[in-house]
């Protein structure tokens, strides 16, 4: 079985969904009178397509850069440089919660991505950095806008400053992500 549910372009506030379940054959049974596009329009989808269009999805969340990166940093916002498909935030460092780095770099950049508020200045957040601690030239591909701390909160990854070290475990390939994902530090 497959619950899912969607935005009304029209309203935001309303949300319209329903049960679609798998056949033996592992498609998914539409209803005739519905359309459930996971992939190029006229295509069967299948359980293997489902699963492919939700780990796309589940790669741009932020939590998801985490993954085998070297260490979780807290840096704090001092300018923010817009460009036409990109921003780059220009940080101080203030230090490692979880993890080893030699070094954190001051300089992010970030691809746009729709529905993704930036960040301001004067914001702290807790990101990612990776094993080489370079940054991809066409920027990083996730929103930051949850890995900002508000309250000591840091909601992309449901947790507080405090407790990051029960969310992301340090391990010999890097930071790994719990996969018990209640919320921490309350």
């Amino acid at each position: 079985m497959l619950a899912y549910a969607a935005k009304h372009c029209d309203d935001p506030q309303t949300y319209w969904g329903g049960i679609v379940s798998f056949d033996e054959a592992g498609t998914l049974a539409v209803p005739s009178d519905e359309a459930l596009v996971l992939g190029p329009s006229g295509t069967q989808a299948n359980y293997g397509t489902l699963l492919a269009a939700l780990r796309a999805k589940a790669t741009r969340h932020p939590s998801f850069a985490f993954e085998h990166s070297a260490c979780a940093a807290l840096v704090r916002i001092a300018q923010i440089e817009h460009a036409l498909q990109t921003y780059t935030l220009h940080c101080d460092s203030l230090s490692i919660l979880v993890g080893r780095c030699s070094q954190l770099p001051r300089v992010f950049l970030f691809s746009q991505l729709p529905e993704c508020d930036r960040p301001a200045v004067g914001d702290s957040l807790v990101l990612p950095i990776s094993q080489s601690g370079e940054i991809p030239l066409d920027g990083l591909k996730f929103c930051p806008t949850s890995l900002v701390v508000r309250g000591g909160r840091v909601f992309a990854l449901n947790t507080t400053l405090g407790a990051i070290s029960q969310v992301l475990h340090n391990s010999p390939a890097g930071l790994h992500l719990s996969s018990d994902r209640r919320e921490r530090g309350q």
